[in-house]
């Protein structure tokens, strides 16, 4: 028996470390209960909200901002804290004066009210400026949302986008999942 606890035990030990490792290095499961999670990807490294500071690290809201019935406004936002200063990477994909429908896809391109747009900020380490980029056209991007429920405030779908900074710099937000109860 003690010889067989001497094999399991290390065993068990390396597949939890593993395991425990692995979870860090994937997209969250795609699911549609609100379980808070979004991820992506950004030109290819696992990009999932964290880290320190004082901001909330993933906020969803969908209201109504403007007196019509498509004056309303979806906002979806996270940061990763790479320390507690500077360092910070954030996204944002906002719909403006558009009612959403569960089931639909919306364009993510420039900022304009009636309009999607997808922005991402990089704050270097250095406490510098921060980087911005943001969709410009009309094929930057996409949001997709598989479930939008108003009732229980839970919107779950799909993103992706590319977009540009003033120098023509470009970035790829690809893979992205998100299942978020949004404040109203």
């Amino acid at each position: 028996m003690k010889k067989l606890l001497n094999i399991l035990l290390p065993l068990s030990l390396f597949w939890m470390l593993t395991a425990s490792r692995c979870k860090k290095d994937v997209l969250p499961p795609e699911t549609q209960d609100g379980k808070n999670t979004i991820g992506c990807y950004i030109d290819g490294e696992l990009f999932v909200p964290g880290g320190g500071g004082l901001a909330p690290i993933k906020t969803c809201y969908y209201q109504l901002i403007y007196p019509s019935e498509s004056g309303y406004v979806f906002q979806l936002a996270a940061k990763r804290h790479e320390n507690n200063d500077c360092g910070l990477k954030a996204i944002t994909i906002t719909l403006d004066s558009i009612r959403i429908v569960e089931g639909n896809t919306y364009k993510l391109s420039f900022y304009k009210v009636g309009n999607g747009n997808g922005r991402y900020n990089h704050y270097p380490p250095v406490c510098g400026d921060p980087i911005k980029f943001e969709t410009f056209d009309e094929s930057s991007g996409e949001i997709y949302f598989r479930k939008f429920d108003e009732v229980n405030h839970i919107a779950a779908g799909t993103f992706w986008f590319t977009a540009v900074n003033s120098l023509g710099d470009t970035v790829k937000i690809t893979d992205g999942r998100f299942d978020m109860e949004f404040t109203r």
